[in-house]
């Protein structure tokens, strides 16, 4: 709810219009929020879907990817990504080698609105568990740090039956 300033205090220079201004300034920040959180969250299904750099270009620049990982997974070392683009093409990759398993579950969203960044806490495949921190900047990712535990990926991947 909005509150107006008092009719009787309708001067630019009164504190209850200061009140109201920060007031509307406060929701379009709102506004703002909601904007880049729905953009992040449509790269984020669009990455971890495995659409590749071809559809998340539109989605994003091609910032800086970070990770600390072991490189613990068979296939193309995920240390080796440095940038949004390289990351996006390998997560292609997996996918297409997970096949119908490649499965997401989002756990929790959040957005903070000072660092303008996106949290995702996901878990793919239905073990591996991770956190996306993704900058925004004017609608599209700017950075995408991976915060995860390949390691443990790849002992429960080692641990696992063969398929069929």
């Amino acid at each position: 709810m909005i509150r107006r300033p008092p009719r009787s205090t309708l001067s630019s220079s009164s504190a209850a219009s200061d009140v109201y201004k920060r007031q509307v300034s406060t929701q379009s920040t709102g506004n703002n929020r909601r904007s880049e959180m729905e953009a992040a969250r449509t790269f984020f299904d669009a990455c971890e879907a495995g659409k590749g750099w071809e559809v998340c270009k539109d989605l994003a620049t091609d910032g800086p990817f970070t990770v600390q990982a072991n490189d613990a997974l068979p296939g193309p070392p995920i240390t080796e990504c440095t940038t949004i683009s390289a990351y996006c093409d390998w997560m292609k990759g997996v996918c297409d080698n997970f096949g119908d398993k490649a499965t997401v579950d989002i756990h929790s969203a959040s957005f903070d609105d000072e660092a303008n960044m996106a949290l995702f806490f996901a878990t793919f495949g239905g073990f591996s568990h991770y956190v996306y921190a993704i900058k925004m900047e004017g609608g599209k990712v700017s950075a995408l740090t991976k915060i995860w535990n390949d390691t443990h990926a790849g002992n429960i991947l080692a641990a696992a039956p063969p398929a069929e």
